[in-house]
């Protein structure tokens, strides 16, 4: 697409956004008809949820949740199922805003659907039932099999979409508390700060205060947002996939057919200290560290030595959006996409050009459109939702997700906190890869998660994660 037919496509898109406007109406008029039914006639429903949270809420929440989430903390000591839940229920379930409102009533509701559109409606919170211990205990790979099993497990009618897990390790003094949750309640970065709650004693890191957001836009780049969206789609359409042969959507996945498509893995900790190192080596930030270091990672594992490598892959990451979060629970992020070059073999030239790939998304408007995208189609029935986002799924793109986890988490429910992980249910039909960088007490962890179409070498998870902690080595010497 040469820049005369970009301009031409921003031109048209201008010229008929009334029309979009009025055709997308009817949906909106319906969404907003059956609030007010819902105020008159069901009392019982609390609220209906935010679209961009409701887009979530489309998959199948009691019988094989798709966009359930696990976050784990590893925790060294002997497990005190009673201080656990006293915490939880005093530090979160009861923590209170300074306007006296639950902080977190998210944790306290479940999702009906009620005439095609999801709403809040109040659950039955039984700490017994959401907090509990496994009564066996477990080597690591069970650990993991015991996870990817948990992630799909179906939600129970009437009950909160999150609980507790907690998990001894045979012959180690560590245990695994693994919180999971639907991805309707929260994005990661709000459940890692809901877990700083769990801190005892409280510190001021723990109180929450809404993040800084990205800085505002001017009027000339608000109206240049056709513009930057119709040029990253371009470039990202001159992207390679992972994988060659599409990927085959079943109608529905049973659990244990899910579970079985997934693979995962995640690095030991390390030190962000070496993050920094390299930044400070070649000028550039950390980001752009992880993210060279991965695309390296990823063109070992996924291209054969010899064959063709593609120039560029589209990678999507989390950003943050020009306002503010307003609570601390739900889904705020936006997403940004570039096209990354996979292709450049000199590490040292790559890291240079991820830092300018980075530094031009930042600037872009893409992630602010996308996201109004995303509030308008999410305002539309499920059905129709459910059909946007597997046709989104369908891209074969590498999601990074970055998470920034409490900097001094050590006391954790009075337990020394070792390690954390995440892990997502909606790669076992997602036909991209997907990439966690989690930040914790000063060190990252390195996870790589997708399903056995995209990883479909033994092993190959543990693969990439090593090839990843070379790549960093090779950017250091």
């Amino acid at each position: 697409m040469s820049n005369i037919t970009t301009f031409l496509t921003v031109a048209a898109i201008w010229l008929f956004l009334p029309l979009i406007i009025l055709a997308w109406l009817p949906f909106y008029l319906a969404r907003c008809g059956v609030k007010i039914l819902a105020m008159l006639l069901r009392r019982d429903l609390i609220s209906m949820l935010a679209p961009i949270d409701g887009i979530f809420s489309h998959d199948e929440i009691h019988t094989c949740p798709l966009n359930a989430i696990i976050g784990s903390v590893e925790l060294e000591g002997d497990v005190d199922l009673d201080l656990i839940r006293e915490t939880m229920r005093t530090n979160v379930l009861e923590a209170r805003t300074e306007s006296n409102k639950l902080l977190y009533p998210e944790l306290g509701w479940t999702i009906e659907h009620w005439l095609g559109f999801p709403f809040w409606k109040e659950a039955s919170l039984f700490l017994h039932d959401r907090i509990w211990l496994h009564p066996s205990n477990m080597r690591d790979h069970e650990v993991a099999n015991f996870q990817t099993q948990l992630t799909f497990k179906p939600f129970k009618i009437n009950q909160p979409l999150w609980e507790v897990v907690i998990v001894r390790k045979a012959s180690s003094s560590i245990f695994e508390l693994m919180f999971r949750f639907h991805h309707s309640v929260s994005d990661g970065a709000g459940i890692l700060h809901m877990l700083g709650k769990m801190r005892i004693p409280q510190g001021p890191d723990a109180v929450w205060e809404k993040p800084r957001k990205s800085e505002h836009l001017s009027l000339l780049r608000y109206l240049s947002m056709p513009y930057d969206y119709v040029k990253t789609r371009r470039e990202v359409s001159r992207t390679v996939g992972l994988v060659r042969n599409e990927m085959r959507f079943d109608d529905e996945l049973s659990c244990s057919e899910a579970a079985a498509r997934l693979r995962f893995h995640s690095s030991g900790s390390i030190p962000f200290s070496v993050i920094r190192k390299i930044g400070e080596k070649y000028n550039v930030g950390g980001v752009a560290v992880m993210h060279s270091a991965m695309l390296g990672a990823v063109r070992m594992s996924c291209f054969a030595k010899g064959g063709p490598i593609p120039a560029t892959v589209a990678v999507e990451t989390a950003i943050l959006p020009p306002w503010e979060r307003e609570r601390p629970l739900g889904n705020h992020v936006t997403h940004g996409m570039y096209a990354a070059p996979l292709g450049e073999l000199d590490s040292r030239k790559r890291i240079l050009r991820t830092q300018q790939a980075l530094t031009e998304m930042k600037r872009s408007t893409y992630s602010v459109t996308v996201a109004l995208i995303v509030q308008a189609l999410a305002s539309l029935p499920r059905p129709i939702v459910a059909q946007i986002y597997r046709n989104d799924s369908k891209e074969q793109k590498i999601f990074v997700g970055n998470l920034p986890g409490p900097e001094y988490l050590s006391n954790f429910c009075g337990y020394v906190a070792k390690n954390v992980t995440v892990r997502a249910g909606f790669y076992a039909r997602y036909s991209g890869l997907g990439v966690g960088l989690i930040s914790f007490g000063g060190n990252l962890r390195f996870g790589v998660i997708a399903n056995d179409h995209v990883l479909s070498k033994p092993g190959q998870a543990e693969e990439i994660t090593r090839l990843f902690l070379a790549e960093l080595g090779n950017l250091v010497e």
